[in-house]
């Protein structure tokens, strides 16, 4: 295994890309502010911080022009790009510093594309689509054929892990296809709009599973869930909310298909009662899936 110490003066993107992709790499860093743009596309990565003070921070937008000429697009913002399988990413921030969603478009702080994926301990800071987890939606995968990467263009069914992981974000800040959990969690809605924005295939059993986290509103009337595609599912479990939320706590966002289950139940015209089988289901389906 490669064992490196860096500080916030060295780059991370430059100590992956110069390691043997032969061996599993560890990477520790100090404390202090990396500003990069940093992209995972090997296996076996961890990625372990001195705490929350240290922080991976850039601030791409989709309304930015690319050195291309074209705008940016949400798939082109994040601040860390995970593609290699089994990253693991331990006790730091990740930020998208680019601002307000309704000034400078979506800005994605981290995205997943590698399966495996574990981050615990950490934070995750953005307005409008902080936290992406693919595969991308199968008409994507097919629109964005020579803009993005093809290895973010496989569809490629994952499993993404967080734990005790601070999400704060304002609309749709946490997206997308994967069947993904998060336990423990602090999940923070900065103002009034939709916390998840799921595009669950059909086939799937799960999509975004939120399992004793603390959901917690700075709004009035914020939604926990809207359908990206249809299919979309979420499953809060054993949760606790705090804040306000709005009354309908889902919207449909002009679909006509969707999963949304909450355990205890809330009385919403959206929202699915669990059985007793469902929630048996779901807690055979985490302890199969996730491990830390």
């Amino acid at each position: 295994m490669n064992v490196i110490y860096l500080n916030c003066t060295e780059s991370i993107q430059a100590c992956i890309d110069r390691a043997d992709p032969a061996l599993p790499l560890r990477i520790h860093l100090s404390d202090g502010v990396y500003r990069e743009k940093l992209r995972i596309e090997r296996h076996d990565v961890r990625l372990i911080g001195a705490g929350l003070e240290t922080k991976i921070v850039y601030g791409d937008s989709a309304l930015k022009v690319h050195q291309d000429g074209s705008a940016y697009n949400t798939f082109r913002t994040p601040t860390v790009t995970i593609v290699g399988d089994r990253v693991h990413i331990s006790r730091l921030t990740i930020e998208n510093d680019a601002g307000d969603g309704s000034v400078v478009g979506q800005a994605v702080a981290l995205a997943v594309y590698g399966d495996a994926f574990v981050m615990d301990e950490g934070r995750l800071i953005g307005h409008q689509d902080t936290l992406f987890l693919g595969p991308l939606p199968p008409d994507l995968c097919q629109r964005y054929r020579g803009f993005l990467p093809e290895n973010e263009l496989t569809g490629k069914p994952i499993f993404p892990y967080f734990f005790s992981v601070d999400i704060e974000g304002d609309v749709d800040f946490i997206f997308g296809g994967a069947s993904a959990l998060f336990e423990h969690c602090h999940i923070i809605a900065r103002r009034n709009g939709y916390i998840a924005a799921p595009s669950t295939a059909k086939e799937a059993s799960y999509g975004l599973i939120f399992h004793q986290c603390n959901i917690i509103s700075q709004g009035d009337a914020v939604f926990l869930a809207r359908p990206w595609r249809e299919h979309g599912c979420t499953f809060f479990n054993e949760c606790t909310f705090s804040g306000g939320f709005h009354e309908m706590r889902y919207h449909d966002w002009e679909k006509t298909e969707y999963r949304f289950y909450e355990n205890p139940y809330v009385k919403s015209p959206m929202s699915l009662l669990p059985s007793k089988e469902r929630k048996e289901e779901l807690l055979r389906y985490i302890k199969k899936h996730y491990t830390r």
